[in-house]
């Protein structure tokens, strides 16, 4: 399963206007860059030596990455209405998070409202955004169904999901079993999704209802999905209401790929948009359950966990003692790397314990080759707990793959006791088995 992502605003040079002081300098280079651990390393260091715009920007960025989009909505309208000629260009991105941020806690109504004036200021400037246009749609039509993704049922013990480990064709998977309308089928437990997504077969199954909304999503290329909602969606006792999904046509158009598609029997997948309304989950390998606690645990240790500019999860590991940010997939059976910065760094252990090979992966709009490495064995550490990935793909570094980061799979969590994915604090606690 690839990531599945909003198409939203390109990568902008956020602070281009600004003319900075050293520290201002330091803190935007890493903004720039959009490596948003980075950013929290360089503000903690530069605390109180920065401009009112940059600290206010770099404040405001750490919140909506790090998802505390309460947090982040207060810094919104300073640099909206304060700081519009050091912004520049990058003011239609900044309100797209800050629509992003009002989805989070729920206030679509809001968000349409912020991106329709968007979308008629472009307009009335003779630009028009597509994506723009089509997200205001989308939050105009989720704002009329009332709470989306509504929890019911939850207990003051906790609850208790089953799941499922591998499905048809592929062992390295968690599925989750779901219920709606009388129906049953399975979705992927998927970090990697940007957004809940079902093929049109699962969701007429499932009597999810059609609206008139859609959006580009990504994969192996881009697609369009059209927007369902489930009124109800059952998972063990919990209920959750008014569930937005994506239905998209998953087929290549390569024999070979589609094939691979049907063998693996995919339906769809649950992402990060719905476990942030959860809170926690605790991925229980010993009992084989999801268990979401009645509160977030709370554990002594930096979030090494964030969004990425593209609405992904990306986790900070260490790899032969250098650190990395690499997007957190679990709807990816194995992990395969394609990042250029990671072979540079580690090419020397990659050519040691690699030999050359090909991964061929297709998904929605597309089907690729990329050429590389499959290197054996790769340990890496989360936190204090090292976990050793039996075999990795690693591309080589060509034009093409500068554009890709891969992802680390489902099989850094596979041989472990229990791992805690966090969304309040944004961590993953990986506990091995003893």
């Amino acid at each position: 399963m690839k990531r599945i992502v909003m198409m939203a605003v390109a990568a902008m040079m956020w602070l281009t206007a600004a003319r900075a002081q050293e520290p201002d300098q330091y803190v935007s280079e890493a903004i720039n860059a959009e490596d948003w651990f980075e950013v929290e390393r360089r503000y903690d260091e530069c605390h109180g030596q920065l401009t009112p715009f940059v600290d206010s920007l770099a404040q405001c960025f750490l919140h909506h990455f790090f998802n505390r989009p309460d947090s982040a909505l207060a810094y919104y309208p300073n640099l909206l209405n304060n700081h519009q000629a050091e912004l520049g260009g990058s003011v239609p991105a900044l309100m797209w998070f800050m629509a992003d941020d009002m989805t989070k806690i729920g206030d679509y109504a809001t968000a349409a409202s912020l991106i329709e004036t968007l979308c008629a200021a472009m307009r009335e400037a003779g630009a028009t955004e597509a994506t723009f246009e089509n997200a205001a749609t989308i939050y105009r039509v989720l704002s009329q169904l009332g709470n989306v993704m509504e929890v019911q049922g939850l207990h003051p013990e906790g609850n208790r999901i089953p799941m499922v480990i591998g499905s048809a064709g592929n062992q390295n998977v968690i599925t989750v079993p779901v219920s709606a309308h009388g129906a049953a089928d399975t979705l992927i437990f998927d970090t990697g999704a940007g957004v809940n997504l079902v093929t049109y077969d699962c969701a007429r199954r499932l009597g999810m209802r059609f609206l008139n909304a859609s959006m580009t999503v990504s994969g192996a290329d881009t697609t369009t999905a059209q927007l369902a909602v489930a009124d109800t969606l059952r998972m063990g006792d919990l209920t959750l209401r008014n569930v937005p999904f994506y239905v998209a046509d998953l087929r290549t158009g390569h024999p070979e790929a589609d094939s691979a598609l049907a063998v693996r029997s995919f339906r769809g997948a649950i992402g990060p948009v719905l476990f942030n309304r959860l809170g926690e989950i605790q991925i229980d390998f010993s009992d084989t359950t999801l268990f979401i606690p009645s509160a977030p645990t709370r554990l002594d240790i930096a979030p090494n966990l964030c969004f990425n500019s593209s609405n992904v999860l990306a986790l900070r590991l260490y790899c032969n003692g250098k650190e990395e940010h690499l997007p957190f997939d679990t709807g990816a059976a194995y992990t395969a790397i394609h990042t250029p910065g990671f072979y540079s760094r580690h090419e020397d252990y990659i050519l040691s314990h690699g030999s050359p090979d090909t991964l061929r992966w297709g998904g929605y709009g597309g089907y690729h080759i990329e050429h590389g490495y499959e290197v054996s064995p790769l340990t890496v550490r989360v936190f204090d707990t090292e976990i050793t990935l039996d075999s990795v793909f690693v591309s080589k570094p060509d034009g093409e793959a500068a554009v890709r980061s891969g992802a680390i799979g489902c099989d850094l969590i596979m041989g472990c006791d229990k791992a805690i994915l966090n969304m309040r604090d944004m961590y993953l606690y990986i506990k091995s088995k003893e």
